[in-house]
């Protein structure tokens, strides 16, 4: 009888528990319908914006928090409005790299940070509902050299790598983007 009890206590209190814990996401105004256009692109970069626009879609598509239609109510507008690219350099030394000159600066990393604008707009009168900044960045492996009579480094590598990190952030970004909005509502 003591054992049907503790389980029975145990179930009850992690239903509760869960109950609790659990907030269904809702928009700020309880909108159900939303318009999400091309983001806006403040950087030198070309295609930023489609990767943080399908993103963001993609986040409303998965939730079902909301259906996204060029009728709505409300739009959801994003601004990329940066993206620096860091070097991390890694000096050598003769005994290191015997066959590179004195004083060689070898980038071997590089950190990428992107800051997004994203507001919520009454498309009636332009009123900003909901907005938010966000900055993040991702580090990334340059193409490396082959000691052997140096090759030169692979440009086509390099972008690669830059849009693989740019997609990544989008992903990273646009979910924390998603979570602050529909928080709290």
């Amino acid at each position: 009888m003591r054992y049907f009890i503790l389980v029975l206590i145990s179930v009850l209190a992690m239903s509760c528990a869960y109950d609790l814990g659990y907030r269904s996401k809702n928009l700020p105004g309880g909108h159900k319908v939303i318009h999400i256009p091309m983001f806006s692109n403040e950087t030198m970069s070309v295609g930023l914006e489609t990767y943080f626009t399908n993103e963001l879609k993609r986040q409303f598509y998965r939730s079902k928090v909301a259906k996204v239609s060029d009728q709505a109510p409300v739009k959801i507008i994003g601004k990329i409005r940066r993206i620096y690219i860091d070097q991390t350099e890694a000096r050598a030394s003769r005994e290191d790299f015997e066959n590179l000159p004195a004083n060689t600066v070898l980038t071997t990393s590089y950190n990428m940070t992107i800051d997004v604008k994203v507001q919520m707009l009454r498309r009636s009168d332009q009123k900003v509902i909901w907005q938010s900044e966000f900055t993040d960045f991702l580090p990334y492996s340059g193409a490396q050299l082959k000691l052997e009579g140096i090759n030169s480094s692979n440009t086509i590598y390099n972008q690669s790598a830059i849009n693989n990190n740019i997609q990544k952030l989008a992903a990273i970004i646009m979910a924390e983007a998603f979570n602050r909005l529909t928080e709290n509502f």
